[in-house]
Formats: structure tokens, sequence, C-alpha cells
């Protein structure tokens, strides 16, 4: 089975991934904030079982899921992703939400990659993603913790959702953006084709041309392709 994130990450750096597996997981800053941000999105919601959910999704009304864990295959491979946010209306996901913390609110390939992946385990467990659409809020680590920019940001983005980015807070070096895009199966399929390739042993693992990334990465000492 092979998760959407590290699939996604095979785009940041598909060594980094390999060596991830190697060598176990290192937990880092970047990494901590992250599940601190993912735990802060939940706060206020209702947990409720799955089949109470499918029971939301199929009334009709609009349904906003968060966390929900998604598992369809692409062949015979399973591939599975929890998504951090997903708007459902009349039976149909109408926009997907994929929350990034961080100090560079930058839509990176691999970003992308992850909630274009997403949406691609929706359209593979059967649901209508003709209209289907999916949002990257792309927001300093200050507003991590703040829940009234996340409630708020949801029905900006809402209102927005035909534009293709949104300005959702900006205060100094504290700023958020959304950037929104319509799903593609194709290139859905061709990432994960070509992803899949290092998996199945097809090729070796790609590393990072990119210098920046390397000296930023935990495994920098271990890899004979470091940059850094």
């Amino acid at each position: 089975m092979i998760g959407v994130s590290e699939l996604a990450n095979q785009f940041y750096c598909e060594k980094q991934v390999e060596l991830s597996r190697l060598r176990g997981k290192t937990v880092t800053a970047d990494m901590m904030i992250g599940r601190q941000s993912h735990e802060a999105l939940l706060t206020g919601t209702v947990k409720i079982s799955l089949e109470k959910l499918w029971a939301e999704i199929f009334s009709g009304k609009l349904t906003v899921s968060r966390e929900m864990l998604l598992l369809a295959t692409h062949g015979k491979i399973p591939i599975e992703g929890t998504a951090d946010a997903i708007i459902f209306n009349d039976g149909a996901p109408l926009l997907l939400l994929e929350y990034k913390f961080t100090k560079r609110t930058i839509p990176y390939r691999d970003r992308h990659v992850q909630a274009n992946t997403y949406c691609y385990l929706l359209h593979q467990l059967g649901f209508d993603t003709s209209h289907l659409r999916y949002a990257l809020v792309l927001a300093s680590v200050d507003l991590r913790s703040d829940e009234e920019f996340r409630n708020r940001s949801l029905d900006t983005i809402l209102a927005s959702i035909k534009k293709s980015k949104v300005e959702l807070y900006s205060d100094g070096n504290v700023e958020a953006k959304a950037y929104i895009t319509d799903f593609s199966e194709k290139d859905a399929i061709d990432d994960v084709e070509w992803a899949l390739k290092y998996w199945r042993g097809e090729r070796e693992a790609f590393p990072t041309p990119e210098p920046g990334k390397c000296r930023a990465c935990e495994y920098k000492t271990d890899c004979e392709f470091s940059l850094a």
C-alpha cells in the first residue's frame, strides 16, 4: 500500500522518500508543525462513524468532512490517504481542501500532486468528479491555531470556487492564499504511474537537483547525491 503523502513527496525528492524507508523517519520541526496544524483543524468538529458519514453525504445536503480516509486502487496497487477536508453536495464531491501551514505560500508541484491524487481516489471510489475542484490553502504558521480564520477562509473559498487564486489573509508577514484548480484525471494517472515505476522496481529513485532541498534534508549526511 502506498500513501498519498509519500507518493507526493516523490515529486519533492524521491531519494528522500527512499532514505526515509531505509533509515526510518526522523521527526523534524516541520513535521511537528504539520501534526499540530492538523490537530488544530479538527477543533470544533464532531466525530462520527463512517456509516453515518456516508449517510450524510448521500442525503443530498451540503456536507463538510474533515480527515476522511480514502482508499482505492490503481491497477492492483492500493493507495490510501486522509484528506484535510472535502465538501460534498448532492452526493458528489464539490471541493477538496489541502491545508499547508508554511513560511512560503507557493503552490509547489508536490502539493498539487497530493491534492489531485486525493481527488483521483474519490474518482476511483465511484463518485461523480465531473465538477470537482481542489484548493491548496497555503497559510503562515501563525494562523494554524486560528479557528476563526479557518472557518472564514472556507466560506471565502466556497464563494470564490470558480476563481484560480484567492487572497485569504494578509497582515505584514502573515498571509494566506488559496490556489483552486480543476481535478484532472489524466494528470493524476500520469503522476501515479510515474511514481509507481519506482515501487515496482522499474527504475532507481531520482534525487532532487535543488541544493536548497538538500540543505534542509535530514538525510543529507547519508545521501550520496546530496548537494549540501
